[in-house]
């Protein structure tokens, strides 16, 4: 689970009523109040959970700056009398849960249940449905905004982690799956860190340098505060671990794993 996060460079996600198809699409080329979106976004459909009254709204989520863009689909002279809108504000955490079943029934089989597990748990507080964001076989899968998060296997979380998250941000330990915008090996490297010194706020972000690379073997700094460690990062393969990459693949694939050790 560790360092399966995409190179993607900015994300537009845009509300849309189920049922979705398979795949998203591409981003459009501008959506109202947001303006012309970079050809390099990739497109994340999103719902609320249970349906809601108020009021879904576009926003663009860029990788490097961690910031929310918002937009509008609707008419300015509606603006005043709608519902007020549920998508997210920098101050509060976006919680998206993949639930695209239709892309891959993991997806539907673990994150459609947690999605009302999270809503049972919090009715109060909004959690959404998200299409596809990679790691079917990861399944339950989550996003969380604006720090960047992806996080896996989310189904097997207790109570406390799952209202830890949704209403402080906090991450859960043993469920990340790295940070959007890093690189494998750095969320790999990241990850290690966090579990060591239980770093679970987002805002506490160890610095991360790969300082050589040999082959799939890469030495790091991972340094935060006064706490400061040189580390070896391993990707291996390992013949004989064949897994299904997603649970609709028909051919299982030579899984790889990653291993950390500390030199000091």
């Amino acid at each position: 689970m560790r360092g399966t996060v995409p190179r993607h460079r900015s994300y537009l996600f845009l509300p849309a009523p189920a049922p979705w198809p398979r795949f998203a699409g591409p981003a459009p080329a501008s959506v109202p109040g947001l303006g012309p979106v970079p050809a390099d976004t990739t497109t994340v459909l999103y719902r609320s959970y249970p349906n809601k009254s108020a009021t879904l709204e576009p926003f663009r989520w860029n990788v490097h700056d961690r910031t929310i863009t918002q937009g509008t689909t609707r008419p300015q002279s509606d603006l005043g009398s709608a519902a007020p809108p549920l998508s997210p504000s920098p101050q509060v955490p976006f919680l998206g849960v993949c639930i695209h079943g239709r892309h891959d029934p993991c997806c539907g089989r673990a994150g459609a249940p947690l999605l009302r597990r999270l809503h049972d748990l919090l009715p109060d507080t909004p959690t959404f449905g998200v299409s596809h964001i990679g790691g079917d076989r990861l399944a339950a899968n989550a996003i969380v905004l604006p720090g960047g998060y992806l996080l896996g296997r989310l189904d097997s979380a207790t109570d406390e982690q799952l209202s830890d998250l949704a209403l402080e941000g906090l991450l859960p330990l043993g469920h990340i799956r790295g940070r959007l915008g890093s690189t494998p090996t750095e969320s790999v490297a990241e990850i290690w860190f966090r579990e060591r010194y239980r770093l679970r706020r987002p805002e506490d972000l160890p610095h991360i340098t790969i300082t050589s690379q040999n082959g799939d073997h890469y030495t790091v700094t991972a340094e935060h505060g006064d706490r400061r460690h040189l580390l070896d990062v391993h990707r291996d393969t390992h013949e004989g671990n064949e897994i299904h990459f997603t649970c609709s693949a028909a051919e299982k694939s030579t899984g790889r794993q990653w291993r950390v050790t500390v030199r000091r």
